[in-house]
């Protein structure tokens, strides 16, 4: 059985964003495949080798069928022991999908030459985006270490780990509530656009240069970054003083008690 680690998803700088106590590692996914080895394909070669059409047509279909065992035996056990949906074909779990009370989503794609029929040699588990970070992260040690449980002995799994970034959207706009005076009116640039950020009373706009009327409203996130471009010394050390008295977007947002969230 192989492991990959794959963080090729993840937000850009997500190291920063965590280590300043604005985002958290976290998980989205699981995704199992079947990987022949090189001895597989040196014996299936001999098996080939020298037979009829029809026959090596069987040989074929024995080898995917054995496949596609193996991975739906996998699953099946992985389901006997977390709270699974979308694996049981004659059971519609889709009224479930935005509730809490599941904990892995199942996905497979079908057999081209017999629609209906599940190709279980790749599929994903996915993890519900209405648990924690942490949550899904402690869900995710406990299948991998599961599944290695039982398949350590496999050359043929490649269980691949798909990390995400979690941001903490009230922890961010709070600080944006902190630091907003001094992003408002200067100068800087927004996906490639020169211009100035503005504050409407609830969120903040990007006005492009010489733009009159026109405005983008930005993310919590993106007005951070934009933050951290102007003062390049809080991207690496984080002022933590607090201001003595609130800034106005503090004291315009204690007046509606709703906060924007990314």
């Amino acid at each position: 059985m192989r492991t990959v680690h794959d963080r090729s998803c993840q937000a850009p700088d997500w190291e920063l964003w965590v280590r300043k106590g604005f985002a958290k590692e976290s998980v989205h996914s699981l995704r199992f495949s079947y990987q022949f080895t090189e001895e597989d394909r040196k014996l299936e070669a001999q098996l080939l080798e020298g037979k009829e059409d029809a026959e090596r047509e069987r040989i074929q279909r024995n080898i995917v069928n054995e496949r596609n065992s193996f991975m739906h035996h996998l699953m099946s056990n992985i389901a006997d022991n977390f709270i699974c949906i979308n694996f049981e074909s004659d059971r519609d779990d889709n009224t479930l999908f935005d509730s809490v009370m599941w904990e892995l989503y199942f996905w497979c794609n079908q057999f081209q030459d017999m629609p209906g029929r599940r190709d279980y040699s790749y599929f994903t588990l996915t993890f519900n985006r209405e648990h924690p970070a942490e949550w899904k992260m402690a869900l995710c040690k406990r299948v991998v270490a599961y599944v290695e449980m039982i398949c350590q002995n496999c050359p043929n799994l490649e269980l691949t780990i798909q990390y995400e970034t979690w941001f903490d959207a009230e922890n961010i706009h709070k600080e944006i509530l902190r630091i907003g005076d001094q992003v408002v009116n200067r100068r800087c640039s927004y996906h490639g656009m020169e211009g100035k950020l503005t504050w409407n009373g609830e969120y903040m706009l990007f006005k492009k240069r010489y733009a009159k009327m026109k405005a983008y409203r930005v993310s919590d996130v993106h007005v951070l970054q934009i933050y951290w471009q102007l003062y390049p010394s809080q991207r690496e050390e984080l002022d933590l003083a607090s201001c003595n008295s609130p800034t106005q977007f503090e004291e315009q947002n204690n007046k509606k008690g709703d906060a924007v969230r990314v």
